[in-house]
């Protein structure tokens, strides 16, 4: 009789330790689901890839403005708690550089304009409502989140004092590297990534050509106020806003072809 109430004992003290374990992560970092992260959205553009030799030739003599327009970046901030989360500019209407240069008789200048995004996620519906901007017109894209075929590494390391994890998104024809950390249980992150089993704090594309690394991480209570999904914008799918942005560029192409200038397309993000 002693010997099989010591062995309950046994068996309820192991039960408990393991329960400990499964809730010491949450003990530990249930106040880090809420509040503010900085991301830097650095872009790597290949200038000369469309243009032609004449066009280069041309734009040889402007070697400093040339590498300046190859190396952009932008400030965006992600607002999360635990259940939903906005991703935007950090600085509204801070958000146009001004390149110039001149050579001779000859000047060049040129203006890179981040567009106005908005992306909201919800965690708990799984849904996405995600505001772009494409040649000064507004759109509002609402749909579900999409299954992500991540596959996580062994591979860690530091950022932010944040021990993170690589994982390797499998279901695109991009390469998409991210960085996550457990100590923030946030299943979010920069952009529309997100769905691991803690907050992402680097995106590397196409080995770094677009990269979004956190700068700051600040824990707070988040007001109501601050994650509030965007309305603005015309009501269109992902299908037909992809339709819409090939047929306008390609419109473009046409009229700066037509002219005979040189045509930069640069957009900051993605």
């Amino acid at each position: 009789m002693i010997g099989n109430l010591n062995e309950t004992k046994t068996l309820i003290m192991k039960k408990l330790v393991l329960i400990l374990i499964t809730l010491l992560p949450t003990i530990i970092f249930g106040q880090q689901t809420e509040g503010i992260i900085i991301f830097e959205e650095t872009i790597e553009h290949d200038i000369e890839a469309n243009m032609s030799e004449e066009d280069k030739a041309h734009m040889a003599q402007f070697g400093d403005i040339m590498a300046q327009l190859g190396n952009l970046s932008s400030e965006k901030q992600l607002i999360f708690t635990a259940k939903e989360s906005i991703y935007k500019a950090y600085k509204p209407g801070d958000d146009t550089q001004t390149i110039s240069s001149e050579e001779g008789d000859f000047q060049i200048m040129t203006m890179v304009v981040t567009p106005e995004e908005v992306i909201y996620q919800d965690y708990e519906n799984e849904k996405i409502i995600e505001q772009k901007e494409f040649m000064q017109k507004k759109f509002l894209l609402n749909y579900e989140m999409k299954s992500s075929l991540w596959k996580i590494s062994g591979e860690q390391k530091e950022i932010l004092g944040y021990p993170c994890i690589k994982a390797m998104l499998n279901d695109t024809a991009e390469s998409i590297e991210a960085w996550f950390t457990l100590q923030i249980p946030v299943p979010s992150g920069p952009s529309t990534f997100g769905q691991l089993p803690g907050m992402i704090l680097q995106v590397a594309i196409d080995e770094g050509k677009l990269k979004l690394t956190a700068k700051t991480i600040e824990f707070k209570t988040v007001d109501k106020d601050e994650i509030v999904p965007p309305k603005k914008g015309k009501k269109v799918s992902e299908e037909e806003f992809r339709k819409i942005a090939e047929e306008k560029t390609k419109e473009m192409q046409e009229v700066y072809e037509g002219e005979g200038g040189i045509r930069m397309e640069i957009q900051i993000g993605d």
